[in-house]
């Protein structure tokens, strides 16, 4: 179990909660291995960064060996570990083939301490499972996956199914690419509404849902479809496109509390993603062959310049 490439990128606390937890994992003769992904397994790990383990379960006729559950295995494992008071998990799973427990849990105290932390310090963690029949398809998994316990009873040839693997990021699908584009219509078709009735959190929601429509649309434009997460969405926009992005946001400049003094500008915010979005939109169309939906855009756009009196009648991306 290496745990030492670790060292030196910020990471004492992850690597002190793996070294508590995996020998509680691998002493259960189900579990015939235990891969790290997300950042720790790649380049881009800091102290932020959560404990995203896959295991592999051993099975007989497509099923569990008898024994404890993974669910059950897992959480039995945590409490080994670290007490059964001392960690908080919620589960996700289709059934006992497939599934996770995400949560939080401590770290040893007497380890890993970096200066200035408080002796006790919590680490966000992500423990999923699949089967050994289902296990090529780590070969398709996106993102970087680094093996840390592989049993000899595993018969699968783990590091050959890894370096076979593909690149982390797949192309855009074409169908969800198109839906996108005039989903993102129907959401700023809502705005009147949480604008005029003053709904802060829910205009704040919606805002916040049209960004992140768009990010993916400009991700696709990049050529790419990038794995679900909201973290470190950053790497894959262009500096360009994250400024773009940033700047739609309507921050304060350093210095100004025009924010804080006069509250969020939702139709500012709005106005400055139909740019963005008619500047990459064309491109998308043009690239995927596919419909740009004329019709939402100019069913919504009439609808907010009579409901939104400081709506604009005409939006240039120039």
């Amino acid at each position: 179990m290496d745990i030492e490439f670790l060292r030196g990128k910020e990471t004492e606390r992850q690597r002190a909660f793996l070294a508590a937890l995996l020998p509680c994992l691998t002493r259960r003769e189900q579990i015939v291995s235990v891969c790290l992904t997300g950042s720790l397994a790649g380049d881009r790990a800091d102290r932020w960064s959560s404990v995203d383990l896959l295991l592999v379960w051993n099975q007989v006729d497509g099923r569990a060996t008898t024994g404890a559950t993974p669910t059950v295995a897992v959480r039995e494992a945590l409490e080994e570990a670290f007490g059964p008071e001392s960690f908080f998990c919620e589960q996700d799973c289709y059934d006992e083939t497939e599934g996770k427990l995400s949560g939080a849990g401590p770290f040893d105290p007497s380890t890993g301490r970096l200066p200035g932390e408080p002796r006790r310090a919590g680490v966000l963690f992500e423990i999923a499972w699949t089967m050994v029949a289902d296990s090529g398809r780590l070969g398709e998994r996106r993102g970087p996956v680094r093996p840390l316990y592989v049993a000899d009873a595993l018969t699968m040839d783990l590091p050959e199914i890894l370096n076979k693997r593909g690149a982390q990021l797949g192309p855009p699908n074409v169908k969800t690419v198109e839906k996108n584009l005039a989903r993102f219509w129907l959401l700023l078709g809502r705005l009147p509404a949480v604008v005029r009735r003053r709904e802060a959190l829910a205009a704040h929601a919606l805002v916040a849902d049209m960004r992140m429509l768009l990010v993916e649309l400009v991700v696709a434009l990049n050529g790419a479809d990038r794995p679900q997460s909201r973290a470190r969405i950053n790497q894959y926009l262009g500096p360009a496109q994250l400024a773009a992005f940033e700047n739609s946001m309507g921050l304060p400049h350093t210095g100004q509390r025009q924010e804080a003094i006069q509250g969020p500008n939702w139709v500012g915010q709005a106005v400055s993603l139909v740019v963005l979005y008619r500047w990459y939109a064309p491109q998308l169309v043009e690239r995927h062959e596919i419909r740009y939906p004329q019709a939402a855009e100019d069913a919504v756009l009439a609808q907010l310049r009579g409901e939104l009196e400081n709506w604009p009648a005409q939006i240039s991306t120039g």
